[in-house]
């Protein structure tokens, strides 16, 4: 991820302000906002995947204001080298949906009351979308390749690779090092110890997120949230099986699920897998397609 920094160092400085988002238990998450150049046509919260940092959306986050949106990109808790040392031990995942996500809601809402707030997820973005206590306030959501994360749900080989992932990897290397190192056991920046071996222990369930209802998570929103919902998927996405894809749909049972899996060598696109779709040189064709949606 530093050469994403090195490319985008001018362009950061210029386009977007830097801030702080705090939380309600104070932890500061920073953010990027970039503003829209005429008359904004509504908020839009960015909530990116696992492991990913805010400076990879940025190319997309740009084009987003290009159209007139103002945008909100933020990195979760226990991730990179600010909190792997003195707040790995008070840091998971799930304080992403029930801290993370609604005081970036909540900061938004303050500063645009009258602005439509548009919701887009990715990955593990659009997964905890249904465990935000104040999603209420969202108007309509574009989740991007958000499946199921239990080995079940996936294909050979990567259900076997995810399975020595979270059943084994994952614990022995974060006992190790006392976090998930970058590039050790899965492509993202480093996490810390409590946000990787919780992931693993969800992943782990077969039931996912909605095995710790009572335990770990409070409270799940999931049957409460009915707005419209955008899914995009791609065809080349190793872990965005049919059966993923369905087991994570099924549990917002009472949204309006709108589908879009795009086949990108029919498209004539390169390789967009998991991620591309943020990559201006492999998804940008495609970008005009949440817009679309929400206007």
């Amino acid at each position: 991820m530093d050469k994403i920094e090195e490319n985008y160092k001018s362009y950061i400085v210029k386009m977007h302000d830097h801030v702080e988002i705090l939380t309600q238990d104070d932890i500061y998450l920073p953010a990027l906002i970039f503003h829209a150049h005429r008359e904004s046509r509504g908020v839009i919260l960015l909530c990116p995947g696992l492991g990913i940092p805010k400076e990879f959306y940025v190319s997309y986050c740009k084009y987003l204001q290009e159209q007139n949106y103002d945008v909100l990109i933020f990195d979760y808790r226990g991730l990179g080298e600010a909190h792997l040392k003195d707040q790995t031990g008070r840091i998971n995942l799930i304080e992403w949906a029930i801290q993370d996500i609604p005081a970036c809601i909540n900061y938004l809402r303050e500063r645009h009351p009258d602005k439509k707030l548009f919701f887009f997820g990715h990955s593990i973005g659009g997964q905890i979308a249904g465990l935000v206590p104040n999603f209420h306030l969202v108007d309509k959501a574009v989740f991007f390749c958000s499946t199921g994360g239990h080995s079940a749900s996936f294909d050979f080989p990567v259900n076997v690779f995810s399975f020595i992932m979270f059943y084994i990897q994952i614990p022995l290397v974060t006992k190790f090092f006392g976090y998930l190192p970058k590039g050790m056991t899965y492509r993202g920046v480093a996490i810390a110890k409590g946000v990787a071996q919780q992931w693993a222990k969800i992943s782990r369930h077969p039931k996912y997120f909605l095995g710790f209802i009572g335990n770990l998570i409070p409270k799940a929103y999931y049957d409460q949230v009915n707005q419209p919902i955008l899914w995009l998927s791609f065809t080349d996405d190793k872990i965005g099986t049919t059966r993923a894809l369905r087991f994570m749909m099924d549990h917002y049972t009472n949204a309006e699920i709108s589908k879009e899996r795009i086949d990108p060598q029919k498209e004539g696109l390169p390789r967009i897998g998991h991620s591309g779709f943020f990559n201006s040189s492999k998804g940008k064709q495609l970008w005009h397609l949440p817009l679309e949606f929400i206007k």
